[in-house]
């Protein structure tokens, strides 16, 4: 059996990723090519040949790089909007909450006072 996952740590290093992120996406990617591998082994390749294939499938992997960073990026960008809007609109409906006079009780989110109502 191969070791889908040294050799995938080989070629994504210098990935810039928290190292959680970039075992999640290692263990990921290997399992997928393992996962190739097998299919391809079961079809009736030789062992080489399905190594190529799996790896083929697994594209440029400078580009690869790039894809997961890029997709990080995003995921970065849409937690800040997200605390931009969200955070606030607790506070707003706090503030709402508290003029009505139904303040919530410590410890339980806005939303669930809100939802009671």
């Amino acid at each position: 059996m191969r070791d889908w996952q040294t050799l995938v740590e080989q070629r994504l290093a210098g990935l810039a990723l928290e190292p959680e992120e970039k075992t999640e996406v290692i263990a990921e990617l290997a399992a997928h090519l393992e996962d190739v591998w097998e299919e391809m082994l079961r079809q009736g390749m030789t062992e080489e040949e399905a190594v190529r294939r799996a790896l083929a499938n697994a594209g440029d992997w400078k580009d690869l790089r790039r894809k997961i960073l890029a997709v990080k990026r995003k995921e970065l960008i849409m937690q800040k909007r997200l605390r931009q809007l969200w955070i606030p609109g607790f506070s707003f409906a706090d503030t709402l909450l508290a003029f009505s006079g139904g303040a919530p009780e410590a410890g339980i989110a806005t939303a669930d006072c809100v939802e009671r109502r």
